[in-house]
């Protein structure tokens, strides 16, 4: 919800390695270092469904239930034609392009969408014989 959205804390990276100290509930996820994430001002992930982004061309075939991860930065808000954006649609989260500067909340810039990593045998990782070659 959108509420959730917002209830994220802001973190600081400390240190060398940019460890954070977090405190209260929430659930963290390693992402790689990628340019337009280490440029985000406040970037926050989100689980959603395939069919629940924008544009999907898979809306009516079975991978349109696989859970993707969003990435967003809440820090960019102001409307720009070239992105997409998390809106507050009624306590909702929904994610929106638009031609014009829209009159709903935006919640943040949409940034990147990850799929999560697909192993066909995952048996085959653990045997060595499969792995070395």
């Amino acid at each position: 919800t959108a509420d959730e959205i917002q209830s994220v804390p802001v973190v600081e990276e400390v240190g060398a390695f940019r460890m954070v100290h977090f405190s209260g509930t929430g659930a963290w996820v390693a992402v790689p270092g990628w340019r337009i994430i280490l440029t985000a001002d406040d970037p926050v992930a989100l689980l959603c469904r395939v069919e629940d982004l924008p544009q999907s061309p898979v809306k009516l075939t079975t991978d349109a239930q696989e859970e993707v991860m969003a990435v967003i930065d809440r820090g960019q808000r102001n409307w720009d034609a070239k992105s997409y954006f998390v809106v507050d649609q009624s306590g909702q989260v929904s994610f929106q392009w638009f031609d014009s500067p829209p009159s709903c909340k935006v919640l943040g810039q949409l940034l990147l969408i990850i799929r999560p990593k697909r192993i066909v045998d995952e048996d085959l990782t653990k045997d060595p014989w499969q792995v070395d070659e």
